[in-house]
């Protein structure tokens, strides 16, 4: 992997909290085909570019068309990035505690001219390394249903042109044109613990703009504006489970 590829990062998160600066480096796998060529590592522990030591939160990723760099995730949240780009939570507990125990780092190098699926290679070969079987299940699960409670008020939020399509997030305040309310729905299910469901009518696109908020109640406050209310239901949700034969 080249150094411009190296060092062209797109997401950055550290921590100042110094840990063991041994990383034991373990080289679990290696895939190389005409197109690309995967290589997966163990990691005891994380440091930084400047070989400081660092701690639980820190990780850093990298995407380009030369390939795919990441570094200090758990295995669980690389499974949750690639194999369906969402919340954690609708994975099931790995199935052996020592798959906890370690971090990755993932090196992909492009060798093709054209733009590759970089999940699902990166899931073929977490899924062989480790051994995994990821099954999709129907779970009955407690959560919380977006509810139209005023539709006057909601209709006011009506987006005025609907080829404008927008999404932004700063600062934790999030701007959504032209979006309808599963897409709402589902984006603010990616953020937070609680399940968030919408099952009503889903053809007209509307603008928002609001602070994102981790608790309910809180973020009831804003919806309302909106004529909408999360409210507690239970509904079915699709939950991967995983198995696994082996124990690293």
């Amino acid at each position: 992997m080249n150094k411009t590829f190296r060092t062209f990062l797109l997401f950055l998160l550290i921590t100042s909290y110094s840990c063991s600066p041994k990383e034991n480096l373990k080289l679990l796998s290696e895939i190389k085909t005409d197109e690309y060529h995967i290589k997966i590592y163990r990691l005891d522990s994380k440091k930084d570019k400047n070989g400081k030591g660092q701690c639980e939160k820190y990780s850093r990723t990298a995407i380009d068309s030369t390939g795919y760099y990441s570094y200090g995730k758990k295995l669980i949240d690389e499974l949750a990035s690639t194999y369906i780009f969402c919340s954690k939570k609708y994975l099931s507990k790995l199935p052996e505690d020592s798959l906890n125990d370690f971090y990755l780092r993932i090196d992909l190098d492009n060798l093709s001219k054209k733009s590759l699926n970089y999940r699902e290679i990166i899931n073929k070969a977490l899924k062989q390394t480790f051994n995994l079987t990821i099954t999709p299940k129907e779970v009955l699960v407690n959560g919380f249903s977006f509810s139209i409670i005023n539709e006057n008020k909601l209709n006011s939020f009506l987006s005025k042109d609907t080829l404008d399509k927008k999404i932004q997030f700063e600062d934790n305040k999030f701007y959504i044109s032209t979006t309808n309310l599963l897409f709402l729905s589902n984006t603010y299910d990616l953020r937070v613990s609680d399940y968030i469901n919408y099952s009503g009518i889903n053809n007209s696109y509307f603008t928002f703009e609001f602070t994102f908020y981790k608790d309910i109640d809180k973020a009831n406050l804003q919806f309302e504006d909106f004529g909408l209310r999360l409210k507690e239901d239970t509904f079915y949700k699709t939950i991967y489970e995983i198995k696994s034969n082996v124990g690293i």
